[in-house]
């Protein structure tokens, strides 16, 4: 172990020993090691005669975890995810509950798995959203945790090069313990940034998505025989397909959003409720022929870069092409084994994949997440582009970054070029204290969806209304009007809402506990009420 690595042991080690505390964040930078100090820190529990459990936020993050996990402790590990059949899914489980097994791996479901005597949960990436659930039963698989190993005097193991917010500050604010790890293994240094401003590119007449400095890295790469990523968090081919001559944009009959062009399939795609259609040859609104895809997505980039530079062998890793059994783990040993220059593909390929002769990271469309309208925006920002930033140069070559942005000063971005986590926390705690945004305030969402538009929105502004006379629930409760949902219609039901915040997370527990009760079962053939606490997006 690297003396970083030493030292977080020493801590982790002495926690679990004294019981001194039930929770320690580690903030390791990318590639300084965090999944070694984890394979000693279970080895450590397995000897006290306790048990573990790792969550991974992607079932694509589970083969590579798997062989790391077995090759240190053979048959006492077992996975657990939703691709596995029922019948995989069932041995797993027997085996845990029989005590045959020492180590469970798997996403957010995995925290459930029948364990005793569990000496530590560790989150992996415990910044990813997708450890909260937002269907019922919707909950935090993090909070879980937490639970769980506070019952067996365990304790549980926060990591990540990107923590989220709230448990930074919970760690600067001394409500757990931080551990920090921020130096590389054997001292590499971090990948050199090439930021590219591509507005100064469009002046210089560039027509596509690809500037000239990043054909030339690619090329470089090439030319010395090492590995590229390009990351777009944009699947499918193009964003939405839009008229010219009307403006007429394509969208789904049951939700509210424009459809996605999947090229290869020859497919417009619905990215919430799956719906598909063919393209019309003609405009329905204007009956011009004048239909074009636009935006961009990783098929469009798997396209275009070998028509762009003849000779790149490209391999694309999103949810289309790996959503087969074993999917993920045939995309990535193909990459793995040098069959491919180039691997595009969406955020999965940016959570904790670690490939020796990746030495160039291309990040397009780097600020496509600070319009989304969510307060998450800079830090989802921050994190996508440091987290993918840290796949280039892992091994004994420094890595290179060319980071496409039309947005080069904003301080989320300048914070991932340094990668600065603390300069980023800095800022961004300051401004949501200002905004009294999480961690400061906690939110609640009461939503209702049904069919019918009308009822939806009269039921939101009844249950609005019997909450403002509750005077008892006012007290320190921001509540606002009823609206539309960002997204208003999804699966073909309509769905309005309300948010409240508070300081106080019991409050809002107290308010969506009497709505539920008083709402959630009435109605069902017309109406749906559904609640939620700090959901993972506010869109």
């Amino acid at each position: 172990p690297t003396p970083c690595q030493k030292e977080a042991l020493s801590v982790i080690l002495e926690a679990l020993q004294d019981q001194t505390c039930n929770e320690i964040l580690l903030h390791g930078i990318t590639g300084s090691g965090k999944t070694e100090v984890y394979l000693q820190v279970i080895q450590e529990v397995i000897r006290q005669g306790k048990t573990a459990i790792l969550l991974v936020p992607e079932i694509g993050l589970t083969p590579q975890t798997v062989r790391q996990f077995k090759g240190r402790f053979g048959d006492s590990v077992a996975v657990l995810h939703s691709r596995l059949s029922m019948g995989e899914r069932f041995d797993q489980w027997n085996k845990i509950k029989d005590g045959a097994i020492k180590v469970v791996i798997g996403a957010r479901s995995a925290v459930f798995a029948p364990l005793d005597n569990i000496g530590i949960i560790i989150i992996y990436e415990e910044h990813e959203t997708s450890y909260k659930s937002d269907r019922t039963p919707k909950y935090d698989a993090r909070t879980i945790a937490a639970a769980r190993s506070r019952f067996h005097n365990g304790l549980v193991l926060y990591g990540s090069a990107t923590p989220s917010v709230e448990n930074y500050y919970r760690a600067v604010t001394g409500k757990i313990k931080l551990v920090e790890m921020l130096e590389r293994t054997n001292n590499h240094p971090l990948p050199e940034v090439l930021t590219v401003d591509m507005r100064e590119e469009m002046d210089k007449g560039l027509r596509n998505e690809f500037s000239k400095r990043l054909i030339r890295e690619l090329q470089q790469n090439k030319v010395a025989g090492e590995q590229s990523i390009l990351f777009i968090n944009r699947r499918g081919h193009s964003n939405y397909v839009l008229c010219r001559k009307c403006g007429f944009i394509a969208t789904c009959p049951y939700c509210s959003i424009s459809l996605t062009w999947h090229q290869n399939e020859k497919r417009l795609v619905c990215h919430y409720c799956s719906y598909a259609t063919t393209k019309p040859d003609i405009c329905p609104k204007c009956k011009a022929h004048a239909l074009e895809p636009h935006g961009l997505g990783t098929q469009k980039v798997e396209q275009m870069l070998p028509c762009i530079e003849p000779g790149f062998s490209v391999i694309r890793m999103d949810l289309d092409t790996t959503s087969g059994r074993h999917g993920h783990q045939k995309v990535l040993d193909a990459f793995r084994e040098r069959k491919h220059d180039v691997m595009v593909g969406t955020q999965m390929i940016a959570k904790g994949h670690d490939f020796s002769e990746v030495t160039l990271v291309g990040i397009l469309n780097a600020d496509s997440l600070l319009g989304s309208g969510d307060y998450r925006a800079s830090e989802r920002t921050f994190q996508l582009i440091t987290q993918a930033s840290g796949r280039a140069g892992r091994a004994k070559k420094q890595g290179r970054v060319v980071l496409q942005t039309y947005n080069p000063d904003e301080f989320s971005i300048q914070a991932a070029i340094r990668q600065d986590y603390k300069a980023f926390f800095k800022q961004e705690i300051s401004l949501r204290k200002r905004l009294q945004l999480p961690p400061y305030y906690h939110f609640g969402i009461i939503q209702i969806s049904g069919k019918d538009r009308a009822l939806v929105e009269k039921t939101t502004r009844r249950i609005h209304s019997e909450i403002v006379a509750k005077k008892e629930f006012n007290t320190g409760m921001f509540l606002s009007e009823p609206a539309p949902s960002p997204v208003l219609k999804m699966k073909n039901r309509f769905r309005w809402r309300v948010v409240l915040k508070h300081p106080s997370i019991k409050a809002l527990v107290t308010v969506l506990e009497w709505v539920y009760d008083a709402h959630g079962s009435s109605g069902k053939k017309q109406y749906v009420v559904s609640v939620d606490i700090n959901p993972a997006s506010m869109i």
